[in-house]
């Protein structure tokens, strides 16, 4: 079942949106005691044509820093919207967020935290996988492991495809579809024995 936080404000014709209004806004509102005034919530919403390339949406929708934005098709009428959480969904696997149930993986990731080698879930957070292996992986990458890992592959992955990143390696399981759905993940030894002189 979808949450949705934002929703699309049209005037007079749908094909007309003038913007979006956030759940969080509204909800804030009524719990100051406030009089909800819906016109003063509604936020400006970012317009794309629906011929622009999924690259230069994805970077249009982090430069604009929205999660929302409304595709437009060559008449000028509303060709629908695209929300950045099932668009990467689609990508790289459903990104858990702050009131999803903690998965179990978890609790394993943070049991081998001192292993050298460890089956992760691809749908792990990279903030999760940085505090369990004091890591400084990139979290605004990617907020999933898989996710972070497919984009350092740079195209569709493949079973046992394999990258470094912060001193671990990470290498690909399984897939579902597109998706990274397992990883191993395993440290990269930077020392060097030297010789006994």
């Amino acid at each position: 079942q979808h949450r949705a936080e934002r929703y699309p404000v049209y005037e007079h014709d749908p094909d007309y949106v003038i913007g979006v209004l956030h759940a969080r806004d509204a909800l804030s509102a009524l719990a100051a005691g406030k009089e909800l005034d819906l016109q003063s919530l509604v936020r400006p919403v970012l317009t794309v044509p629906s011929t622009l390339p999924l690259d230069r949406l994805l970077e249009a929708m982090r430069e604009g820093r929205t999660h929302i934005c409304v595709v437009v098709d060559e008449y000028g009428g509303t060709a629908g919207i695209v929300e950045l959480e099932r668009l990467m969904a689609r990508l790289v696997g459903q990104i858990p967020d702050e009131f999803d149930p903690v998965d179990d993986t978890l609790g394993a990731v943070a049991a081998h935290d001192d292993a050298a080698t460890v089956v992760v879930d691809g749908l792990t957070l990279v903030q999760d996988i940085n505090q369990s292996f004091n890591l400084a992986l990139d979290e605004e990458r990617a907020h999933t492991i898989g996710g972070l890992v497919f984009h350092a592959i740079g195209r569709t992955p493949r079973l046992g495809d394999q990258v470094e990143l912060d001193g671990v390696r990470l290498t690909v399981l399984e897939l579902d579809r597109l998706r990274i759905s397992s990883l191993k993940l395993e440290r990269v030894r930077t020392d060097v024995a030297k010789p006994e002189g």
